[in-house]
């Protein structure tokens, strides 16, 4: 986060730490989490971004979610992105909402276990500009 704080929106955010060698990824609960991939590149000669990234992460603040930011490539930046789906039917919908407004690719668990063309959906993310 010290290296790229510009990646997260300004406001108040709880964060929870554990020390990673102490958790084992089989005991998370797959089954109640969406999974999301977003991108933003800088459009060459231009102010411009391209890709829902930056408004994907203002419009997730109200849901629970855990994201792995990859800037290692200099023309762009790709999230992964969990998100815990909320309980409340009004909120599932917003939720989905957001991410095909703002997300490259998402998918919602549907008990296969997999990623499907049943469960999976492309986003508009890629359509997005935003100015900077």
């Amino acid at each position: 986060m010290e290296g790229a704080p510009t990646y997260f929106p300004d406001g108040q955010y709880i964060i929870t730490y554990s020390n990673s060698s102490d958790l084992d990824s089989d005991d998370l609960d797959y089954s109640k989490m969406a999974m999301v991939i977003s991108l933003e590149a800088k459009l060459a000669k231009s102010d411009t971004l391209i890709g829902g990234l930056r408004p994907l992460l203002t419009a997730l603040a109200d849901f629970e979610y855990c994201c792995t930011i990859d800037r290692t490539n200099p023309a762009y930046v790709t999230a992964g992105i969990w998100i815990v789906e909320p309980s409340n039917p009004a909120e599932l919908e917003n939720l989905k909402q957001v991410l095909h407004e703002n997300s490259v690719f998402y998918a919602f668990n549907d008990g296969s276990g997999f990623v499907t063309l049943n469960n999976a959906r492309m986003g508009n993310g890629v359509q997005k500009l935003v100015k900077i």
